[in-house]
């Protein structure tokens, strides 16, 4: 598959996955379930097409990013299976492994810098604060407003991936070393 095409799955995933994963008041509980499990398969197919827009980056933290989102797919379905709530878990693995691509989009110049920062700043605190939230050692406002800027950068980032794709890579992190 080609780069502009990885990069319009992954734009359409985060769009899908925005509206699967946003919260729905009042939700029957089998379509509650339907929706963790298209979250879980939009996080499976961001998973594979951002590595495919980053590997060349640097290979080693693109496939770091690949099983942190795999991960969260995962236990999205592991959270229907057993009829619990994985989402402090798997949203760690997310924001650790979206912390991941920001970097690499942001190193490789493959999105504007200043929307890659945004991703990157976002994803990095949410990778901080849910820990935290998981130990108490933080409350869910400080957390629901965090994830503002993950917000923003999902949106953008993904009719960004839709009009433009993405640039040529800058630089190759693997060809310093």
């Amino acid at each position: 598959m080609t780069v502009r095409t990885n990069a319009r799955i992954a734009g359409a995933a985060y769009l899908l996955y925005i509206a699967a994963a946003f919260p729905k008041p009042n939700v029957d509980a089998h379509i509650e379930t339907l929706f963790t499990f298209i979250s879980g398969i939009c996080a499976l197919l961001l998973a594979v097409s951002l590595y495919a827009i980053t590997r060349e980056v640097d290979n080693d933290i693109a496939l770091l990013g690949l099983v942190c989102r795999v991960s969260e797919g995962v236990l999205a379905g592991a959270a229907i299976m057993t009829k619990t709530s994985a989402f402090m878990v798997g949203g760690s693995f997310f924001a650790i492994g979206s912390t991941f691509f920001c970097y690499l989009l942001y190193r490789g110049r493959l999105i504007p810098l200043w929307l890659a920062m945004v991703g990157l700043l976002g994803s990095a605190a949410m990778a901080i604060l849910l820990p935290l939230e998981m130990a108490g050692l933080s409350t869910g406002k400080i957390v629901a407003y965090a994830w503002v800027p993950i917000g923003i950068f999902e949106v953008v980032v993904a009719v960004w991936f839709l009009i433009k794709g993405t640039y040529s890579p800058q630089i190759s992190l693997n060809e310093r070393s």
